[in-house]
């Protein structure tokens, strides 16, 4: 706090008038370049699912600007400039995660951590000669620790919420069920084209041979039932390969979720044990590190197979699909129009 604020707080505190320059310390803070490369930086990290990073973006969006007196307004100048010094990528990065963007940090060594009541980057923890290697050692465990911890958890969410997905369920049921009755439907058709034809059978024979005569209208009705029942039942069973293409991510994962799950799990756990290795090897050789921001990413689980799965949803509204129901409806009403003139025909003998 400075001399002015001093003054200013002394001065309220002794009842003046000093609402101006509450407008111009808000005025002030908001345009300051500082503030402005915050609104930056919290929006970046709003890229990122971390905990560190959602929490700045919450801390962010929780500053009251709503100033009533000289107080307030130096603790939002004071609240701003801590969310400045700790809005940069560095403070909040997970070196397990594997991000689908480039990073602006390169290097495990440039990740701050707290560090004896300060905030310093491993590698001034690699170069400090201030604390012992035992003492460097618990802080770079309980790191990776959190580092674990966190993904492990963000892992568990995302399958957790997949597996209690009950709209994917719901999609999955539905399409299934409208499947079947469109393979009953069309199986129906074909036994009617054969119940058809068992009586009279010339007919049949007549159709084959081309020699039928279309001015009777149950022989136009032979003629669609024999023709639409066998198109629905192709348009039925060129449904059923486009449901089965768009389920078969939901059942792959759930039947693999579990064996997957642990998988990763297990790689998670050695990659941070092997990344606190590493940080202190060099801690050993005072060596500082560099380029290895990658090193130990973690392959991650709602990045590849959630992808899959959360397919379903949008293959289920493929055009190719939505034709061939279309499709199927069509062939399958005029297969009905087909049995409905052929029974006309026959009862009137037209």
């Amino acid at each position: 706090m400075n001399n002015v604020d001093k003054s200013l707080l002394l001065a309220e505190s002794f009842g003046a008038d000093v609402s101006y320059f509450k407008l111009h310390y808000v005025e002030t803070i908001v345009s300051s370049p500082q503030y402005v490369e915050l609104v930056e930086n919290v929006n970046y990290a709003n890229k990122f699912q971390l905990v560190k990073a959602i929490g700045l973006v919450d801390d962010f969006r929780s500053l009251n600007y709503n100033i009533k007196t000289i107080e307030q307004a130096v603790v939002l100048a004071n609240r701003v400039n801590y969310l400045y010094s700790v809005s940069f990528e560095n403070y909040y990065l997970n070196p397990l995660v594997k991000y689908p963007f480039k990073l602006k940090t390169a290097s495990i060594g440039d990740l701050v951590v707290d560090f004896d009541g300060e905030k310093k980057t491993y590698n001034e923890i690699v170069l400090d000669e201030d604390h012992t290697l035992a003492y460097k050692a618990k802080v770079i465990a309980d790191n990776a620790e959190y580092y674990r911890r966190e993904l492990n958890e963000k892992n568990q969410f995302e399958t957790s919420k997949l597996k209690g997905n009950k709209a994917l369920k719901h999609i999955v049921r539905n399409a299934f069920i409208s499947q079947g009755i469109r393979l009953l439907l069309a199986t129906i058709g074909l036994v009617a084209m054969m119940a058809i034809y068992v009586y009279p059978y010339e007919k049949f024979t007549e159709f084959i041979n081309l020699g039928m005569d279309f001015t009777s209208v149950s022989n136009y009705g032979f003629a669609l039932v024999s023709i639409f029942s066998l198109i629905s039942l192709l348009f039925a069973v060129c449904c059923g390969v486009f449901v089965s293409k768009f389920t078969y991510p939901y059942f792959y994962f759930k039947g693999s979720l579990r064996k997957r799950t642990n998988k990763m799990y297990k790689t998670v756990n050695n990659h941070a044990q092997q990344l606190a290795e590493y940080i202190l090897y060099h801690c050993k050789q005072h060596k500082i590190m560099s380029n290895d921001i990658s090193k130990f990413e973690t392959y991650e689980l709602d990045k590849a197979d959630f992808d899959a799965y959360k397919k379903i949803y949008s293959i289920r509204t493929h055009k190719g699909f939505v034709v061939l129901k279309l499709l199927f409806v069509f062939s399958y009403v005029v297969f009905l129009l087909g049995v409905a003139l052929s029974i006309v025909g026959c009862i009137l003998d037209i």
